[in-house]
């Protein structure tokens, strides 16, 4: 669709799994490093782990395309067979001639082609792919067939590809002879964002035909957080990027055009990254620790007695009338203003939006002073202040919410320095500051 106006031969990012378009990341590469090494060193049991689309297929068949003519290999892509089928299948791949049509004979038929490898001085190999989905009949089988040796070694190396649950399995009670074989395994990893960029080029450049169409750094990024790093994801995104392009009659990919095609692919241009995640675990952690803190702070303080509640109820319909009463100002024998804002601690000053405070501190009370001072609505000794709004109306409903869950809270007024009026939300009436402390 694309191909021509980008001035490719073929198409770069097709999901196909061609060795040819193998790029060989740091994991891809110790991945590769591992098989090659199993099969020099005649290992019985190999495992590749990685997520869907990681590569492990196309890593299995550049392997394959690179062996040497000493070793046979037979590939199976779909194993969802029954231990006959599977044997069948096995036989099929080595181009084994079995008139058999029960598991012992398809055995023998086997061995008996695995000792003339041996005798011509060849390695025998079996991929099985998707590993993962193999039943427990077959993995039992596959079993037995490493059991197929001779004084000198095993006669049959196997390769199990699959991708993290084939660990679970391979660690199980169940199925743990299986695993306790496996000698060499590896788990191949997701490409860094660096390693996404040169992915891109990489194939980009196996497929052009002149100058490559070249993806900017904003690009590259919307694709490695929408991919995480995996192969088959990063192929999806790049195509549909360029073919966002061509329609745009562009010949460079920006973000914006990444952005618009990853949009299209999953209706969030975030999708899955890990920011994202990252950003909607620390919400919901920040959600469940207030709704603690809010039940520590609930359970901690002592229910008051139904007078107080009926007080407090008359304050908030005070509070809601259209115009409030003159406010007292409270008579004590302490210290002056100055202390008294130094003990209100809890409240703070913010921005016009009335945002809400969630510090709560222990008030003691205030002192009056002739000129402009703190004011409060109604006598108090010393209780916890829970809350301060310039909104009226968020006091009141915070009030409220805690008086139905038999608290005595009630509203206290308080104006600032620069004539601003917090409206407090606090609990108790104690006679001292240590006891409101306990």
């Amino acid at each position: 669709m694309y191909s021509q106006f980008f001035g490719f031969k073929e198409n770069p990012f097709s999901l196909s799994a061609s060795p040819t378009h193998l790029y060989l990341s740091k994991s891809h590469e110790e991945a590769m490093a591992h098989l090659i090494y199993a099969e020099s060193e005649g290992e019985g049991f190999v495992s590749l782990i990685g997520e869907r689309g990681i590569g492990k297929t196309t890593i299995c068949r550049a392997f394959i395309e690179r062996r040497n003519k000493s070793t046979e290999i037979a590939y199976i892509l779909d194993p969802k067979l029954s231990p006959k089928e599977l044997l069948k299948k096995i036989n099929s791949e080595f181009k084994i001639k079995a008139h058999a049509d029960d598991v012992k004979g398809l055995i023998d038929s086997l061995n008996e082609f695995l000792m003339q490898k041996r005798l011509e001085g060849k390695k025998v190999v079996l991929f099985l792919d998707e590993a993962q989905d193999l039943n427990a009949g077959a993995l039992e089988q596959v079993r037995l067939l490493s059991n197929l040796e001779t004084t000198r070694g095993k006669l049959l190396q196997i390769v199990l590809v699959g991708d993290p649950k084939l660990v679970e399995i391979l660690g199980s009670r169940a199925l743990r002879q299986i695993g306790q074989r496996v000698s060499v395994s590896y788990h191949i990893e997701a490409l860094t964002l660096d390693e996404t960029s040169a992915y891109i080029d990489h194939r980009i450049s196996i497929s052009s035909l002149g100058d490559p169409v070249q993806f900017d750094s904003s690009a590259v990024k919307r694709i490695h957080r929408y991919s995480r790093g995996i192969p088959r994801l990063i192929n999806i995104a790049c195509a549909k990027s360029l073919s966002t392009a061509h329609s745009l009659n562009c010949n460079y990919i920006t973000g914006d055009i990444a952005k618009a095609a990853i949009l299209e692919l999953t209706g969030s241009p975030g999708w899955r990254g890990s920011g994202f995640l990252t950003r909607r675990v620390v919400a919901l952690a920040a959600v469940v620790g207030c709704l603690i803190a809010i039940a520590v702070m609930l359970a901690y303080f002592p229910r008051q007695t139904s007078e107080k509640s009926l007080a407090a109820k008359a304050e908030v319909t005070a509070l809601n009338t259209k115009e409030q009463q003159p406010v007292k100002v409270m008579q004590t024998a302490k210290p002056a203003v100055d202390s008294v804002l130094e003990k209100t601690d809890g409240i703070r000053k913010s921005s016009d939006d009335d945002k809400t405070l969630v510090k709560a501190a222990v008030i003691s009370a205030p002192t009056p002073k002739p000129a402009k001072s703190i004011q409060i609505s109604t006598e108090m000794t010393h209780s916890v202040q829970v809350g301060a709004f310039l909104n009226q109306e968020y006091g009141v409903k915070l009030r409220e919410t805690l008086m139905t869950k038999g608290y005595p809270a009630r509203i206290v007024t308080l104006t600032d320095s620069e004539e601003k009026t917090w409206y407090t939300v606090r609990i108790g009436d104690y006679p001292s500051r240590n006891i409101a402390q306990q």
